[in-house]
This record gives structure tokens, sequence and C-alpha cells, in this order.
């Protein structure tokens, strides 16, 4: 056994053993400001367990948005469905992606939070840095940051004239161009501008509906960033920023039956990893936009803040969520999501005894179903009978959001602070909506089953909750900071609105500690950080499938409690290392509500077994172990520099369900890139690999039990991608 414990994590102990050894001629590591605090700080410096990456790392590893950075965050789990990149942070993450619903890692971009987990669908072009933080987030950053958050922040354009443009095609027909463009337009105002358009042509597998072999088509993105900064004195910064991003996919939900799962029909899994078998076309589309005002004004005691925003986001999917080539569950959806953010700022001025800053955030958000459709269900299993039936939904969710904060940072000395904060939320919800039956095919009509307000006009639901934080600090030695820390947080209550009860779902509240220590050794040439931490998780909002629909509740209980270990170094000029794993055990304590679990039996069919509760279980998408190990090598050649890049992610094996059934193996993805560039850094060439040993492993999996005569429809998964590859140009001026 200790053998093959050595032989798995030989890569991380010669990485450790590598980097404490730099030698005299080794590069210093980069360093990264963070705004964690809201303030801008170095990473090394901030008590919180963070992981940041600059513009050049997120380049160097290929990483184009959020759905790939769990390559380099330990913690990190990103799973996808529809159009949805769902983020977990240390087994706290969204269930729910339907119409209406929050998430329990937030993300903000520049400082405006993105109300919709459907939000996460861009590309990181024009970017300086991400901020992925661990543990609840609820003091500075408020609401549905109970798991973390992730914080984007674009690049600011300078009086300095810069532009640079990219063009890539790689396998299956995939092309993609991007540019920026920034510089000083007067003495006191910059602007910038950022395009970027992308096109898969083809899927990586094919449909195999009707004894037909059609290739699956791929994905299309477009859009475009402004950001224009005008300084009319040197006490005076206002930012504005306007931004617009479309994507098209065919690819999100390309469900299929698992191997040996066999449909209530006698469908079983035809052709390859990749291929599907259904007859309802598959294709759905985001369009996320928004503009932000940020003034930011020196009022000599102190500096204020006030970030001002609209976001606006516009969905439609259709897929066949039997993933069978008959007409069972058909599914197409419009969703429509308007927000409006503002965020007050008092910062203390910096270098005191006693850092503070007080704020107050508002939002107001309309998330959910709208016409001209809605949420539209058609097919035999919507009644559970073989009449075919289209039921449309059209739920919205009116949340209006109010808070107050307060942090202070206590400088006992030049070695020791104390931090403590506290926010105040109050969040009133309400649901409106109705439910047309329609059964036209087979005789009937049109008839509303509710409306004014779903299920009997529920009233608004308010909620007011605390978040509060308690740090302290201690500086060993220079460059060597440990800290301990409390940390509460809570993700908003909420409604269903796919399976409408009128019943609200109260807030999930976690209470995390948390030990920590960040050091720098040789110079800034070894960097090596540790967390430990156990979270109390109260009030859980879970989903439990009920055929082609799902209910949210709360439903007890859990703990949580991890590791995480982040190692880098410069151990040459040329040679940079990089380890990372997250140790993770977690578990449902208590379970307030039992379901039937879904089994398969000897014939391979998938059916509603008994009543059980996932107390005991594992939670949902959180493997025990997950490791991240880098390789960057950079050297000068005869002409120009070469330089090399190498990632890998290992995940241990993770429930997708709550019954803990369905389960996806261990499994590892190798990335790599290798570039040229020009001497006069003008001009360069790379090319890349993703999953380069070609592993299958899937992006999301769910069970369909119980639809016909006890038999379901089966146990389905969606594929993550394939080895894919592409060579880039890269200018700049």
């Amino acid at each position: 056994m200790e053998s093959q414990l050595i032989a798995k994590y030989r890569p991380l102990f010669v990485l450790a053993a590598l980097g404490l050894v730099p030698t005299v001629q080794a590069q210093v590591l980069e360093e990264v400001v963070v705004t964690a605090t809201r303030r801008e700080e170095s990473a090394q410096t901030v008590p919180v367990s963070i992981t940041a990456i600059s513009a050049a790392q997120l380049a160097d590893a290929g990483v184009a948005g959020i759905r790939d950075l769990g390559t380099l965050t330990p913690g990190l789990n990103m799973n996808a469905r529809s159009n949805v990149w769902i983020p977990f942070i240390r087994g706290i993450g969204a269930g729910d992606t339907s119409g209406g619903q929050e998430s329990g890692v937030a993300i903000y971009v520049d400082g405006v939070y993105m109300s919709s987990p459907h939000a996460g669908q861009f590309n990181f072009d024009s970017i300086d840095r991400v901020e992925v933080l661990k543990g609840p987030q609820g003091t500075l950053f408020g609401r549905n940051a109970t798991g973390g958050l992730i914080q984007v922040i674009t690049k600011d354009p300078t009086q300095k004239t810069e532009a640079f443009a990219k063009v890539s095609y790689g396998s299956y027909e995939t092309s993609a161009i991007s540019g920026y463009l920034g510089g000083g337009i007067t003495p006191n105002l910059t602007a910038d501008i950022t395009v970027q358009y992308g096109d898969q042509g083809e899927g990586y597998g094919y449909n195999l509906f009707g004894g037909q072999r059609t290739r699956l088509q791929g994905d299309r993105d477009k859009g475009f960033r402004s950001k224009w900064i005008w300084t009319p004195s040197d006490a005076t910064k206002v930012t504005f920023a306007v931004d617009s991003q479309r994507h098209d996919t065919n690819t999100g939900d390309d469900r299929s039956l698992l191997p040996g799962s066999v449909a209530f029909d006698g469908t079983t899994k035809l052709g390859g990893f990749y291929d599907v078998n259904y007859n309802f076309p598959t294709y759905g589309f985001v369009e996320n936009s928004g503009a932000m005002l940020k003034v930011q004004q020196d009022l000599s005691f102190a500096n204020f803040v006030s970030i001002t925003a609209y976001r606006k986001l516009r969905e439609y999917n259709s897929f066949d969520n039997d993933a069978l080539p008959t007409s069972v569950v058909e599914a197409q959806q419009f969703l429509r999501v308007n927000t409006f953010t503002q965020e007050l700022q008092l910062l203390s001025k910096p270098g005191g005894k006693l850092d503070w800053i007080v704020g107050a955030f508002f939002m107001h958000d309309l998330n959910g179903y709208v016409p001209p459709g809605g949420l539209q269900l058609n097919g035999v299993q919507v009644t559970g009978t073989a009449a075919p039936v289209y039921v449309e939904l059209m739920h919205s969710m009116d949340t209006q959001s109010i808070a107050g904060f307060a942090e202070t940072t206590w400088h006992f000395d030049a070695s020791n602070r104390l931090v403590t904060g506290v926010r105040v939320t109050r969040d009133q919800k309400r649901l409106a909506g109705e439910i047309r039956l329609d059964t036209t095919a087979v005789g009937g009509g049109i008839s509303v089953l509710s409306a004014n307000n779903v299920t009997d006009n529920p009233p608004a639901a308010s909620w007011t909750k605390p978040s509060v934080r308690i740090a302290y600090q201690h500086d060993f030695a220079k460059d060597i900071m440990g800290y301990a820390s409390f940390n509460r947080g809570f993700r908003a209550g909420t409604y269903n609105t796919v399976g409408v009860t009128g019943v609200p779902i109260n807030p999930e509240t976690d209470n995390a500690y948390e030990i920590g220590l960040k050091s720098q050794w040789f110079d800034n040439r070894l960097r090596f950080n540790a967390a430990a931490y156990y979270t109390d998780y109260q009030g859980l909002q879970v989903v439990i499938s009920r055929g082609p629909t799902t209910d949210t509740l709360n439903a007890g209980a859990a703990r949580i409690e991890g590791l995480e270990l982040d190692v880098e170094a410069a151990v040459t000029d040329q040679l940079t290392l990089r380890a990372a794993t997250s140790l993770i055990s977690s578990k449902y304590t208590q379970f307030v509500s039992g379901d039937l679990c879904s089994i398969r039996n000897n014939l391979g069919q998938t059916t509603l077994g008994p009543v059980c509760s996932p107390q005991g279980n594992e939670l949902l998408r959180t493997p025990k172990e997950t490791v991240n190990l880098g390789l960057n090598y950079k050297v000068p050649v005869g002409y120009g520099t070469l330089q090399g890049d190498l990632d890998y992610f290992w995940t241990a094996k993770f429930n997708w369900e709550l019954d803990g059934r369905l389960v996806e193996p261990a499994y590892g993805l190798l990335n790599g890139r290798i570039s040229w560039e020009h001497p006069n850094q003008h001009f360069g060439v790379a090319a890349y690999g993703k999953n380069l040993t070609g592993t299958k492993y899937s992006s999301f999996d769910v069970s369909q039990a119980g639809s016909r005569g006890g038999i379901g429809i089966g146990d389905q998964y969606v594929a993550g991608a394939p080895l894919t590859w592409g060579v880039e140009l890269n200018f700049k001026l």
C-alpha cells in the first residue's frame, strides 16, 4: 500500500524536492495582486485561501474561460449542464441551475455580481487576473458565496498604446480570432476594446437516430468588451465598461444512455462514447451583456467607491431530455435575467493602525422563464401516461436584496493583525407565473393549471441573515504568515420554478473554521501555502429529480473538512514547477426528507427503489482528492524564445446524485502548449493540445427513473471533451 501511495504522489514529491533547492540563477516568482479584501494587496498577505492566476499564467495553460479553471485551482470542481458551467468549491456549489436560482459560488467581473449561474459562459480575453476565493466570503462579498467566489478582473487601458491579436485553428474545424486595442484618447482619458469570435464547426460524435450517422455540430462564440477610464484630477477616477457576448452551443446537452443502461422501450447505448441517439434537436444560446459605472473619489480622510451595474441575459435551449429515439420528454426553455446592482464603499486610507471599510449593497433581479415559451415539456412522461401532452411553465423570481457591511483590520504591531467583519442582508423574493397544459393532440384543449402567482398566489418571502468574519494573522518572519479564521456565509432563500410547490426554500448557511500558512522562501523563488478547514453546513438546498422535473428543498446538515497544499518553485531562470492538492472529507450528517432511490435491476433497467436517505453519503461533486501539477519551461533559442507548458489535473471519484449510485470514476487530464516568440516580441506561434491522453469522462450524469410502468428512461451522461489540438498565431504592437 505504501509503495502505491509513493508511486501515485511521486510527481508531487519530486516537485517539492526540486523547489526546495532552487539554483542561484533562478528567477523570482511573479507576485499577483488581488482585491480579496476590496483593496489591492499581495495574495500572500491576505488571510484567505485564494488561488490567484495572472493573465500570463492563464494564456500559458490554455485556460480560455471559467470552465477551465479547475485544472489550475485546488478545491475547485467544474461540471457542465446545457449552457451552464457549474463551479463547486470545497463541496459547495449549485445543484439547481433552473430559472430563478443562484449559485453557492458567486461570480464577479470587475466587482459586479453575476446573479445567474448561466452568466458564467464567457471567454477570458483582455483579462488581468482571476481570483478564486475559497470558503464563505459573506462579509465583503455578501450573498451566495457559501462555497467561495470567482472574481475576474479585466485589463485597464493606459496611456500607452497597446494592440494584440490572436488567430487559431484546430481540431473539429475549430477557428478563432480575437483582438485588443487600447491607449490614451486625451491626457486624462484612456479607452480600449476587445473583440473575439470563435467557431467549432463539428461536434465530438455522431447522432445515430434512424440508422443514420449525422455529425453533431459544435459551438460558436462572439463578443466584445470596452472600458473607458477618465481621471479629471488626481483625486477622481471614473470607469465605464460595456460588454456583450453570445454563446451558441450544439454540444451542451448531447445526452446519451450510459453503457449498460436499458430504457423502458428496450433502447440501449449505441455507437461510441461521444455518439448519441435522439430524435429531438439539441441547440441553445446565451446572450449576456451589461454596463458598469465605477466612481472612485479620494475624500482626503477616506476613499469612496461607487459601483453601478446593469446586466441582461437571454437564453434559449432545446434538448432531448430522454436521449432516446422516441418522444418521451423533450424540452425547450426561454430564460431571461435582468439585474440592477448598486454598491457603495467607504475605505480608510492605508498605513494606519486601523484599516476599515463600510458599505451598502442593493440588487433588484428578475430571473425566470418567460414568453414566448417559458419552460416547455413535451412527451408521454410528463404525466406518466401514454398520452402525449405539452406543458408550458412561465415562472419568474423577483428578488430585492439590500445589505450593509463593515470590516476592520487592527494592526496590533508590525507582526499581528485582527480582522473583524459583519454584514446584514435582507432578501425578499416573489414567485409569479402560470402553468399551461395542452392535450389538444388527444382531443383535449389548453387549460391553465395555475395563474396569478403560481399555486394560490404565494406571498413574497423575506429573510434577514447576518454574515460574520473573524481572523487573526501573525507574521512569523519576513514572507511567512499564518492565520486562523471563522467565517459565516449564507445562500439566499428561493422558490422552486420547475417542480412548483409555492413553498419557499429557506437560506442555507455555513460556518467555516480555517487555519492557514502562506510563505515564500529563497528570495521569492519558492512559494508554499497550506490551509486546513472544517465547515458546518446547515439547511442545505438540495435538488431531487422527479421524472422530467426537479424539486429543491432544505435537506438538513453536512460537514466538510479538508486540507489544501500549494507549491510553486522557480527552479532556474527557465524552469517553473507547480503542484497542488486538495483533500476533502464530506458527509451528509442529517437528512430530513427521505426519497425514493433509483436502482438499476439485473436487466439494466432504471427504476425507483425503496425510500432511502443520503445521510452518511459524500456530498455531490466532491471528490476526496484532486491533484494539480504544472511545468513551465522558457529558454532562448538561436532566434527568439521557446516556451513549453504542461498541466495535469487528476480527480478522485465523486457522486453525481444524492443516493450515491451514479459515480464518476477517477480520471486525469493532461494539457500542453509549446510556443515560439520572435526576438522583437511582436510575433509568435504556438501549438496546443488538451486532454492529450484521450481520457473519457463525463461532464454531467443524471438518472431518470420510474417514467413508464415503473421503468425509467435510464441513466444518462454528457461526454466531456476528447483530445483536441490547435495552432495559433499571435501578433503584438
